[in-house]
């Protein structure tokens, strides 16, 4: 029996180190997107706002309309909570974003 064949090696080896991830490319990225779909939305709530004619005030809430019924109050009301609540959802994430941007571009910001 030969030495070499006689024991195996008990060490394991070390884990392949990993690519570094470039993490401010990724918070980039995900910051474009979050613009992309907020100028979508701002866009969308611009001519909704403009075809209803619709005064709102500064905290987004309906004023004034000028339209042919009064049936049409619900639906109009209704699609413009769902512009607001989808504006409220992108500001977080996005405000989320900018703080880890920060954070990665100046270590000791808290």
């Amino acid at each position: 029996m030969s030495w070499w064949g006689s024991r195996r090696p008990t060490e394991k080896l070390p884990k392949p180190i990993e690519p570094p991830i470039d993490r401010q490319a990724e918070l980039l990225a995900e910051l474009r997107a979050i613009e992309t779909e907020l100028a979508i939305v701002n866009d969308a709530m611009r001519t909704f706002r403009s075809d209803h004619s619709l005064r709102v005030n500064r905290f987004g809430q309906i004023t004034g309309m000028q339209v042919g019924s009064m049936n049409a109050w619900p639906q109009i009301d209704k699609q413009w909570r769902v512009f607001q609540k989808t504006i409220s959802g992108l500001f977080p994430q996005r405000n989320r974003i900018l703080r880890e941007l920060a954070r990665l571009k100046v270590p000791d910001y808290v």
